[in-house]
């Protein structure tokens, strides 16, 4: 994902459309409110650093009471004070079945390394300044407010006590009148992004009726042109909901039950909040509409999103299906999330697994996080009749701690980009091939670090190009201002002129502000898809004599590249790869003019070349079909097989079929035992035609 970076705005500002703002009208609050009782004043609240801190000394925790058999909880009764104030808190135990009504606060730790003191009882107590931040903001000035916060409610010393209260997280989120999520204490940037959502969700009323309606609306709209027939947000609008979905909170992968369980849901940045669902709508109907931007030089993820669709959705998740593949589904999709600890990254998500008693998993701070993994792995792969868990085999080859645990268990403390895996389609839906033939999976344990599989063997990987490496992994980027200096001063403003580009990729995703490098690199991926291009002999006539499947060279091509994902049928699909593969033509040409050897001036060239050929692309191949392509190279194996392999897979790698497999896996033999590279996708095995349940037997995985 591209996130978009925040270097000041284009056009209108933030003050710029405070005259713009929601009045109030007969006494009632229009969308976004202020919090109950806050004042005008707390909207330039200093740094929480600013602040005095109360000195004494350290709170003591009283056990909570275990022998009575129910669940057991401490709440919070944040005291009223003025802004200035001391945080004053006294925290009281109670049973979970019989506590008074609390709210549950959702926020971001922040840095642990210098905390700032609040008064609990008699005591003083260290938390964050994050958090600390938000109880001042949280708090009212005439009367105490009940909460329930991680940091605070329960012993964070106490490994048994914490394992226990994270037991019953799920429980507590589901008793609260309401989730508060805070953002921050941010003032200027989230009123605009609030009244952008809700003046959208307003929009939307009329299939949405249970939403409020603002009394007033932000004029969030540009001017719209006598030849534009949609409207489109001003950049101020954009950049201000950009900066608000891309805040740390949606992020951490513990906001994902706090935000699924609760009945209602509301946001707060300073001192003024939203409700959930009328956020939520905004966004989606802004998606919908397409009023942000998601996409990029045809192919290039932009997309802010992301993060944003997967807690929205959580709400509408599946809990039929059996539990370890609910956990799995999971583990998948908020795999990228951050957590301080790296055994959160499980622990935080069995609260929302129906019937998860079942798989044997439970909450506990004294076992090592590779421990746990092993354990996870083991306990959803002997639960499931497929292999779907070994497609996150790349995250134990990338980072240095997966590298020490067995190749087949996922490393889910890695959260940087990796292979989508093969279990769904480019669609989002469940791959619907068997290269196995619909075999039951047969995986047995001889210990935790070994898999033992049943398949057999059918091809090698003989050739190898280049990886298509995500444009948003971190590297030595090329750099090159200087031809921006050059292009900003061209005086021609038309869109077919070099300064129409230039004012196209400047503002193009709504004030994304890239460096050339960054932008070059985009030539450095249509170079990749050239080379995939000769490998794959696409150029080539007659090639349906040769093939395998005994089709043409392009036909195999295309759908490699879209993994087999079809979902307008095999002619639309065609049609589209034809419009994106035709606008590389320029790029093409002047590879074969061999202007790529001059790199400081095929660079420019290619990428200008290619903006003018793609200006009016429908993108929906590359930046929809092509996804599974990403963070994988192109091969073709000794049988002559095109593919797409693991980016760490190499000359020489084996082409497994295994029971239970939905593709093939490529495994390298090491010793007497075999390491897994990753899944693959080879056009022409994909359907179980080359499988043979009497030809299997057993293959040790380590």
């Amino acid at each position: 994902m591209l996130k978009k970076r925040f270097l000041g705005l284009s056009g209108d500002t933030p003050e710029s459309v405070e005259s713009n703002s929601p009045s109030t009208s007969s006494g009632k609050q229009s969308i976004p409110t202020k919090t109950d009782e806050k004042k005008d004043a707390e909207e330039d609240m200093p740094a929480e650093t600013a602040y005095r801190s109360p000195t004494g000394t350290p709170y003591i925790y009283s056990p909570l009471p275990r022998e009575d058999g129910r669940d057991h909880i401490r709440i919070l009764e944040l005291l009223p004070g003025k802004p200035l104030d001391d945080i004053k808190c006294r925290l009281i135990q109670c049973s979970l079945d019989s506590c008074p009504d609390y709210e549950a606060l959702s926020y971001v730790w922040g840095d642990a390394a210098n905390p700032l003191p609040i008064c609990v009882d008699e005591g003083i107590l260290d938390v964050t300044q994050n958090l600390r931040s938000a109880l001042r903001h949280l708090r009212r000035p005439l009367e105490t407010r009940i909460l329930w916060v991680d940091a605070v409610c329960i012993d964070q010393t106490d490994l048994d006590e914490r394992a226990r209260e994270v037991g019953i997280m799920n429980k507590i989120y589901q008793q609260t009148i309401r989730a508060v999520v805070w953002l921050g204490p941010h003032a200027q940037w989230p009123e605009l992004a609030f009244l952008t959502c809700a003046t959208l969700a307003s929009d939307d009323l009329d299939s949405n009726d249970s939403l409020p309606k603002p009394n007033t609306k932000v004029d969030i709209y540009q001017p719209r042109k006598s030849y534009e027939t949609a409207q489109t947000l001003t950049d101020a609008a954009k950049e201000a909901v950009d900066f608000l979905i891309l805040q740390p909170w949606f992020e951490r992968v513990w906001v994902i039950q706090e935000i699924a369980l609760p009945d209602d849901a509301c946001i707060q940045c300073g001192s003024r909040e939203l409700e959930w669902k009328t956020f939520a709508s905004g966004i989606e109907s802004g998606l919908r509409k397409g009023l942000f931007q998601t996409s990029m030089f045809g192919f290039v993820d932009a997309d802010n999103f992301h993060n944003f669709r997967a807690v929205a959705s959580i709400r509408e998740r599946n809990a039929t299906r059996p539990p370890a593949q609910q956990l799995l589904d999971l583990l998948i999709q908020f795999r990228t999330r951050d957590a301080t600890d790296a055994r959160d990254k499980v622990f935080s998500l069995l609260g929302l697994v129906a019937n998860v008693e079942e798989l044997g998993l439970t909450p506990d701070y004294r076992a090592s996080a590779a421990s746990l993994y092993c354990k996870t792995a083991i306990s959803i792969l002997s639960r499931s009749t497929c292999l779907d868990f070994l497609g996150l085999a790349a995250t134990s080859s990338k980072s240095d701690f997966g590298q020490s645990l067995p190749s087949w268990v996922a490393d889910w403390s890695f959260t940087r980009n990796i292979p989508k895996p093969f279990m769904l389609d480019a669609r989002g839906k469940p791959r619907p091939t068997s290269a196995s033939w619909n075999a039951t999976a047969s995986i047995e344990f001889p210990d935790m670090g070994t898999a033992v599989v049943s398949g057999h063997f059918v091809d090698t990987i003989a050739f190898v190009s280049d990886p298509l490496i995500d444009l948003h992994d971190d590297g030595n980027w090329f750099k090159d201002d200087e031809f921006f200096a050059k292009t900003a001063q061209l005086e021609n403003p038309d869109y077919k002129s070099l300064r129409g580009i230039y004012r196209m990729i400047r503002n193009s995703a709504g004030a994304v502000k890239f460096t050339l490098g960054e932008i070059f690199r985009v030539v450095d991926q249509i170079e990749v898809f050239l080379r995939w291009e000769n490998l794959a002999q696409v150029g080539e006539k007659n090639g349906s004599t040769a093939t395998p499947t005994r089709e043409d060279y392009m036909a195999i091509y295309w759908q490699t590249l879209c993994t087999g994902t079809m979902p307008d049928g095999y002619a639309a699909t065609e049609n589209l790869f034809y419009v994106w593969y035709n606008c590389l033509g320029s790029v093409r040409r002047l590879t074969k003019m061999r202007v790529n050897s001059i790199r400081r001036l095929f660079r420019p060239l290619a990428f200008i070349s290619y903006m003018i050929s793609a200006r009016n692309l429908d993108d929906k191949f590359a930046s929809e079909l092509m996804t599974y392509a990403s963070q994988r190279r192109m091969a073709k194996t000794k049988n002559g097989y095109l593919c797409l392999i693991p980016v760490n897979a190499a000359f020489g790698d084996s082409v497994a079929l295994c029971k239970g497999g939905r593709v093939p896996l490529v495994l390298r033999k090491q010793d007497s035992h075999w390491r897994l590279m990753g899944e693959s996708y080879i056009h022409g095995l994909m359907d179980g035609v080359a499988f043979r349940e009497d030809a299997c037997f057993d293959i040790s995985i380590q």
